[in-house]
This record gives structure tokens, sequence and C-alpha cells, in this order.
């Protein structure tokens, strides 16, 4: 019996799978940016996936259920005693930029867009 991938693996498994290969040997990683900018436009709608880590999980057909996200931040590093206590807002900002970091170590390259 496997086992059931996490929301973070399911969400890099659906990008890394999807995502073309650069052509050009020497090339930099998969621009996972323009594929999901591509995706976006396929699937229409007001998707913002380089602000919102719930439209990438949206956009990615993920479920983005609140407790699903504590849980994907836990995984990822996120200090579990302090998960409960965070608002949303700032739980998802962190999350986003831990997925863009995921990508990059998995070779690819991807811009998003975090306050200041």
């Amino acid at each position: 019996m496997s086992r059931r991938l996490s929301l973070h693996e399911e969400l890099l498994e659906k990008i890394f799978s999807a995502c073309p290969l650069p052509e050009a040997e020497g090339a930099e990683g998969p621009d996972v940016s323009a594929w999901l900018d591509g995706r976006a436009a396929e699937v229409g709608g007001d998707l913002d996936w380089r602000c919102s880590v719930v439209d990438l999980l949206r956009l990615l057909e993920l479920d983005p259920a609140w407790d699903r996200r504590q849980q994907m931040a836990v995984e990822l590093g996120f200090p579990k005693e302090e998960v409960h206590a965070r608002g949303s807002a700032e739980l998802n900002l962190w999350l986003l930029k831990a997925v863009a970091d995921k990508i990059v170590e998995r070779g690819g390259r991807i811009a998003i867009n975090l306050p200041v």
C-alpha cells in the first residue's frame, strides 16, 4: 500500500509532472511561472497565483482548505505550536514563499509577488 502524498508533495508533483523542461542543453530549469501563467489563462477566472497560495492550490485543482494549509505549513517548517496562533494572511504569505523555495530547490524558476 502506498502512502498518500502530503499537500505540498501533491503540489510539487503536479507542477513538475506537467511543466515542460527547457529544450536547450545547459539551460536553466523549467519556467514554472510561465507554465502557471499559461494554466491560469486556460482556466480563466481571477486566480492570482503569484500573490495567493490559495489561488495557486485552486489553479492546480488541489483543496485549499485552512486545515490542509496549516498542515502543509508544519510540513514545510512552520513551528507547530504557532500555526494555530497566526492569522491566515500571515500563514498564507509564509506558505507561498516556502512553496516557491521548494520549487527553486527542485530546479524550477518561479516569480511570486510578496508584499514588502
